[in-house]
């Protein structure tokens, strides 16, 4: 999906995962702060450098103690939501209900029948 046609979805109940892709971080961050302005609860940002999948799903299964729905960003900096794309998809099978998860990935997404 191009980045103007994700802009016009704002207006739409929050979906529980993004992967917002694509060579340009402006738009990938721009994805991210249009989210975060929709989204009542804090914000949690991981770099995929200094975490592990484990701790991620920590994160989004935990409520926030303050109310509202968790944002939970994961820029990756490498290949990390590749590498995790299997587990990715099986948290998507059963999402927490307490948090969206955004993964920002500089290029394109990974090839999942499952993921889009």
């Amino acid at each position: 999906m191009e980045f103007s046609a994700f802009a016009a979805t704002q207006k739409e109940t929050p979906s529980p995962a993004y992967l917002l892709c694509g060579e340009e971080s402006y738009f990938r961050e721009r994805g991210a702060r249009l989210l975060r302005e929709r989204i009542a609860g804090p914000t949690v940002r991981f770099s995929s450098s200094e975490t592990s999948w484990p701790k991620i799903l920590d994160e989004l299964y935990t409520p926030s103690m303050i109310g509202g729905r968790k944002l939970v960003i994961v820029s990756d900096d490498g290949n990390f939501l590749y590498n995790h794309a299997a587990l990715l998809e099986e948290y998507l099978r059963s999402p927490s209900p307490s948090a969206v998860l955004v993964g920002l990935i500089p290029g394109k997404a990974p090839e999942s029948k499952n993921l889009v």
